[in-house]
């Protein structure tokens, strides 16, 4: 490709904290260059494998494929790499390469150390980008390679380029060997994936040969499932990473690390029936995307040791006396903490005082709401915030929810040292015992869909999608659930394509579903995608079938003097889906009559005709494009003089004469006068003779 001097767009992308199938990409549309409506893509293959014999450093393959679009490409690698190969690419320097604009392949293969240490003075959670540290006796492992296994952070790669017109970048990820990928976090090494699909999130659960489990994979992601049900506060990623971190011969600095969007592990050990669990304290995290001012960073450790609690106790695996004396510790040990001020928070201050604030936070909202309200409606106002979440947005979000009560204890236990009591199990009861209503839509568990027209009506068959023709009606029937403890008013809407098909509104009890119908008929060919809740699903609107004539019958093939025959025609539709079919009866080659016949997938049906034939000959009848059937009308027979019998009844009048009946013999019309006297004679002396 030759350099020519052209308007070029120019694009820098850090290749860093995001991952996954084409999970990147970054546009910028070409100076000069808007009419052509072409867009390629540079795409990144970052792969990653083992060093057995160099435990703490993997091998990390980078290999671009790159558009001819692209007129200038650079990348970097990680300043503690070492390159081993390149093809395609020049040095700029230890850490910048530049493409040599020779080839659509190029590739980078460097050795990286991945181990990740920090001090183990915490509570044994991490939620940051961890610290890389060399490893000393009092620090423990956030990230390693062991040698036959590794669980380390997928390394940064920024790319930069100039192309003609528009590009687009993707990125993948890849192992040498077994291995798994999340967001940000991969395992390398032997292991088992366990999957689990609710509400709307796919749990990806892995578990590395060398782990020792302390809970069942099947507990674990149940314990997800019941969770993620439990929180409504938005930012509910589609896909949760998590890795079973094993524990042998590895001193881990923490009990739990989440990092990138919804990647977290938690060490093999760690049990679910127990405050402040890393399984739910971790997967908290996942749901928190506000970015807190200093003020306010007490939030994310304070909120998901909090939640990590409540959650054990709400799914019964701790009592509430181990949640009282969990969150008393805020008080006893950390009561001098300032909340507003990290400066001032005694060591953990954040986590064990701010989860007793949040939960008295939490309770004083129920109580303001009747019920109607928890920390959750603030919760969600946080990662609802289009920019930093501030102290004062955060007071203002406390009384939206409860009342200015609720904001004004909220001021004074974040800014100030002074720190509530743990209630107790009888104003748990009143304020707790009635549950919040919890209401999710998504499809139907039951025939959610359902298809009504011309060509059939009853429930539609949505696997793998929804598959209709122009002018199907499909209904959608949306299940409303609400799995909390008020009646609540749900506003349940239906999406098309990105546009709002119907809301409706409906009051669902505790512990009821209801139901609501959406329908929407389908006129032009195309893709359509449906989304009721977290649910969605894409429609095909197709041209329908083209039915086929199995058979054509005659109800006659013989006529005399002409007259009418019945032309019978079976028609069957194999296809999947519904079948379109004008059928025309023909008479020697002549169209005689049409039907517009439309069926079901699977459908056969009968369809009859009746032609008229008006004189002597041959005539091929049946139906256009099939069978052919041959029809002889013949002529009318002409009358004749004599007649050897007649059909007239007694008493009327015929103009034949009547009919003689008689023996005939081959020498005359019939006895002679001799013959008769002979006959006589015979008899008498027959007689004669007996007696």
């Amino acid at each position: 490709m030759s350099r020519v001097a052209l308007s070029l767009a120019v694009v820098a992308l850090l290749v860093g904290s995001v991952v996954g199938p084409a999970a990147a990409a970054a546009t910028q549309p070409a100076v000069g260059d808007g009419a052509r409506a072409t867009t390629d893509t540079i795409h990144l293959t970052q792969r990653l494998a083992l060093t057995p014999d160099e435990p703490g450093r993997v091998d990390v393959t980078l290999r671009f494929r790159i558009p001819d679009r692209v007129g200038r490409l650079s990348t970097q690698v990680p300043a503690d790499a070492t390159v081993t190969d390149r093809s395609g690419f020049d040095v700029i320097n230890d850490t910048h390469y530049e493409w040599t604009d020779g080839n659509d392949i190029a590739t980078i293969t460097y050795e990286l150390p991945v181990n990740e240490t920090i001090s183990s003075s915490g509570p044994g959670y991490a939620s940051t980008d961890a610290h890389v540290a060399s490893q000393s006796a009092d620090e423990g492992y956030l990230l390693v390679d062991a040698g036959d296994w590794a669980l380390v952070r997928r390394p940064s790669t920024p790319v930069q380029w100039a192309s003609r017109g528009e590009v687009t970048f993707s990125r993948t990820v890849e192992t040498k060997g077994p291995g798994a990928a999340g967001e940000v976090l991969v395992f390398l090494g032997e292991h088992e994936t366990v999957y689990r699909a609710v509400n709307g999130q796919q749990f990806e659960l892995v578990v590395p040969a060398a782990a020792s489990m302390e809970e069942s994979p099947d507990d674990i992601l149940t314990a997800m499932a019941q969770s993620s049900r439990a929180m409504s506060v938005n930012d509910r990623d589609d896909h949760v990473f998590i890795v079973a971190a094993p524990s042998v011969d590895v001193e881990w600095a923490v009990r739990g690390l989440q990092t990138g969007p919804s990647d977290f592990w938690v060490e093999d050990g760690e049990q679910l029936n127990r405050t402040n669990s890393a399984w739910l304290h971790e997967y908290v995290h996942t749901r928190q995307a506000y970015a807190p001012s200093r003020e306010v960073r007490w939030v994310t450790e304070g909120g998901a040791t909090y939640y990590a609690t409540l959650l054990a106790l709400q799914q019964e695996r701790i009592p509430f006396s181990e949640l009282a004396a969990f969150l008393d510790i805020g008080r006893k040990q950390y009561g001098d903490a300032v909340l507003s001020d990290p400066s001032a928070w005694a060591g953990n201050g954040n986590y064990f005082k701010g989860a007793l604030v949040m939960g008295e936070l939490d309770r004083r909202i129920r109580l303001a709401s009747d019920g109607d309200r928890t920390f959750q409606r603030v919760f969600r106002a946080m990662n609802d915030a289009d920019s930093k979440l501030t102290q004062e947005r955060f007071l203002d979000a406390t009384a939206d929810a409860g009342d200015d009560d609720v904001r004004d204890a909220a001021q004074r236990y974040t800014v100030t040292s002074d720190t509530p009591h743990v209630w107790t199990r009888e104003q748990h009861d009143e304020a707790f015992g009635a549950l919040p209503a919890a209401t999710t839509q998504g499809f139907a568990a039951a025939e959610p869909f359902s298809v009504d027209g011309p060509y059939r009506s009853g429930p539609l068959d949505s696997s793998p999608n929804l598959t209709v023709v122009p002018g199907e009606e499909v209904t959608v029937t949306t299940s409303v659930s609400n799995d909390g403890g008020t009646t609540a008013d749900h506003n349940a809407t239906v999406w098309l394509d990105g546009r709002l098909l119907d809301a409706t509104t409906v009051t669902v009890a505790p512990d009821e579903t209801t139901t609501v119908e959406t329908s929407h008929v389908f006129e032009s060919t195309g893709n359509y995608t449906l989304r009721s809740g977290a649910d969605e699903i894409t429609v095909a609107v197709v041209e329908p079938a083209t039915p086929t004539v199995t058979a054509v019958e005659l109800n006659r093939t013989t006529l005399v003097g002409g007259g009418a025959v019945e032309v019978s025609a079976t028609v069957a539709n194999d296809a999947a889906i519904p079948a379109l079919r004008d059928l025309t009866f023909v008479r020697d080659g002549e169209a005689v009559a049409t039907r517009t016949l439309t069926l079901g997938p699977g459908e056969e049906v009968s369809v009859s005709t009746v032609l008229t034939l008006d004189g002597p000959g041959t005539y091929s009848v049946g139906v256009e494009n099939a069978t052919r059937r041959t029809v002889t009308v013949e002529p009318t027979p002409t009358p004749t003089d004599v007649h050897t019998a007649s059909d007239t009844p007694p008493g009327q009048q015929t103009s034949q004469p009547p009919a003689t009946h008689s023996t005939t013999g081959t020498s005359g019309p019939g006895f002679g006068a001799a013959a008769t006297l002979l006959a006589l004679l015979v008899a008498v002396a027959l007689a004669l003779r007996r007696s």
